[in-house]
């Protein structure tokens, strides 16, 4: 490029035109490039322009903003426009041009034409609940250009850099870490390369995730004895009766039963607990205290049945059942059989 500009500007010296009829050649004056503009701006491009004047060649200078003249990047041209290539995104970067009107004769640099580059980290797009349950939020979105995305949910109306944040490869996506019963606002931005160049976040959206459920009044039967000892049948909580459940936590279900309430005694009500976790599992804590003494200082103790964990129904609470083992401090042996497994079927009123 050079070689040719010298020749072209060689050319022009030896045989331009007479300027008059004595001859002499004109003297052009190199004035500095005017009216430099950026036509159009992009994430890795930039098209500026200015206004031709006398030269035939002009020096553009370029670098990030705030460089200084000769520590940038120069390119020579022949027309008065030029597309500035391989510029990085999201970015500023400062422009000046240059006349060349003869070999080693320049104009002064034009005036700096600042320009900020395009974020090519695209917001995303079509961002939205595709379901919700209990214990999770289904979201979808455009994966666009992205490398990753950042998450960020919490209450609604909570300030962007407060919530929970976690980074996700993939589209769509569960959110499984949320509370039953509660209400969210959730936000999305893409993250496109390993140097913190992220979008602009997409968002809130709202979502609800469903309560747990089985709180209430329910009609326990079937409070049978499935025996480890003798006295199979035995009738255990009375059938039916009517219990009420309370949720002292999101996962666990309280319920007070008045032990053998259909033999007519008239024994303290017997407490316990049961959890119900996300996937639909019901489990029953060990040792639980009942709060009930079957005689004297007898306290009457439960724990998890053997076998394979009962299920409920994550998406109506209708009706529930599962087993678990009663165990007697059984010293005088009038609490009867001092180990018992227990199923109970809990249908809503």
């Amino acid at each position: 490029m050079i070689k040719k500009l010298t020749l072209l500007l060689i050319g022009l010296t030896l045989f331009g035109c007479p300027s008059s009829d004595n001859d002499e050649p004109t003297i052009t004056l190199c004035e500095k490039p005017t009216n430099l503009v950026a036509d159009g701006v992009y994430s890795t491009i930039a098209d500026i322009s200015w206004s031709q004047g006398n030269a035939v060649a002009w020096e553009v200078h370029y670098g990030l903003s705030g460089f200084s003249i000769g520590s940038g990047t120069s390119v020579i041209v022949t027309t008065p426009e030029y597309s500035i290539l391989n510029l990085e995104g999201f970015n500023d970067y400062d422009v000046y041009v240059r006349e060349i009107c003869d070999i080693n004769v320049f104009s002064d640099w034009s005036n700096k034409l600042s320009f900020t580059t395009t974020n090519p980290c695209v917001t995303p797009s079509f961002f939205e609940v595709t379901g919700v349950n209990t214990c999770f939020i289904n979201l979808s979105w455009d994966i666009s250009v992205a490398n990753s995305w950042e998450i960020e949910y919490g209450s609604p109306g909570f300030e962007i850099g407060t919530g929970n944040v976690i980074e996700v490869f993939e589209s769509p996506y569960t959110l499984t870490d949320v509370t039953p019963g509660t209400n969210y606002d959730i936000y999305v931005r893409g993250i496109c390369d390993n140097f913190g160049l992220e979008s602009d976040y997409a968002g809130p959206i709202q979502a609800t995730t469903n309560p747990v459920g089985y709180v209430g009044n329910y009609l326990c039967s079937t409070g049978t004895s499935m025996a480890l000892e003798p006295n199979i049948g035995t009738t255990v909580f009375g059938d039916p009766h009517t219990v009420t459940i309370t949720a002292p936590s999101d996962n666990i279900r309280r319920i007070t039963i008045q032990y053998l309430k259909d033999l007519g005694y008239t024994h303290d009500s017997m407490e316990f607990e049961f959890a119900l976790d996300c996937n639909g599992y019901i489990s029953v804590s060990e040792n639980q205290d009942t709060n009930f003494a079957c005689s004297g200082s007898n306290t009457v103790l439960l724990g998890p049945a053997g076998g394979d964990p009962w299920q409920y129904d994550i998406f109506s609470d209708d009706e529930i059942m599962f087993s678990f083992i009663e165990f007697y401090n059984n010293n005088d042996g009038n609490c009867g059989q001092t180990e018992n497994e227990v199923t109970i079927t809990l249908t809503k009123q």
